[in-house]
């Protein structure tokens, strides 16, 4: 599949690159990773929420991908469209799914009633 600048979005700045490596490193071999940062805006360098990972892709990456227990949006050219709910590749939801609530109903324990004294 080649080599690819896969961009990672809403990673937060101080997730480690070890983490980033560990979540897409299934997916083939990473030559480098790079973090985006805002300039002009500021006088000082400020980390955005953005990764650049340079990869050597063996298996497409799903567009949401779980990264230090936060959801990172994943794009690259020639990504295939996956589904939101599930990331599969077999078919597309463009929003993600509301799951129902499966109401438990509880039985309430018989209360015991004490004998009155008299």
């Amino acid at each position: 599949m080649g080599t690819r600048r896969v961009r990672l979005a809403n990673v937060r700045p101080v997730t480690p690159d070890e983490a980033v490596s560990f979540a897409i490193s299934q997916h083939g071999e990473i030559k480098e990773i790079q973090r985006e940062v805002w300039f002009k805006a500021y006088h000082y360098k400020v980390l955005s929420a953005v990764r650049i990972v340079v990869i050597n892709i063996t298996k497409h990456i799903p567009s949401h991908k779980m990264i230090a227990e936060h959801t990172g949006l994943v794009s690259y050219e020639g990504q295939p469209t996956a589904c939101y709910g599930c990331g599969e590749m077999r078919h597309f939801n463009q929003v993600r799914i509301k799951r129902r609530r499966v109401r438990v109903e509880t039985t309430k324990e018989p209360t015991i009633s004490s004998p009155t004294l008299r």
